[in-house]
């Protein structure tokens, strides 16, 4: 009886930690501020929708059709190499977003993009 009792209970060996919340406020925000902020901050363009370091313009906008909101088209006009204009910083290359980050991004709109 002892030794069914032993095996019954199966410890637990999963060597990968619950993934981290990831926020606006934390995360996303401060990455598109140090990345965009120069054209897209709120120094930064002054016509069109631009703005990102708004979280209800970010997720609350459309953006021609690239997508439903403005957030779900971050990392698509940064893969296309339509942004940062002119293209030229593809993730990776120095001074250009990381693909970690760009991932990140993708997960806070996968994750339904909390605040």
């Amino acid at each position: 009886m002892w030794l069914w009792l032993a095996c019954a209970a199966e410890p637990n060996t999963s060597d990968t930690a619950p993934e981290a919340t990831i926020s606006w406020a934390a995360d996303v925000q401060p990455m598109l501020s140090n990345y965009c902020g120069g054209c897209h901050g709120d120094s930064g363009c002054t016509t069109g929708l631009c703005w990102l370091d708004s979280y209800d313009t970010v997720v609350g906008e459309t953006n021609g059709g690239c997508a439903s909101s403005v957030a779900e088209c971050i990392p698509i006009r940064i893969e296309d190499g339509t942004m940062p204009q002119g293209g030229g910083c593809p993730p990776g290359e120095p001074g250009c977003i990381e693909p970690f980050e760009l991932d990140q991004v993708k997960r806070w709109i996968d994750a339904g993009m909390p605040r």
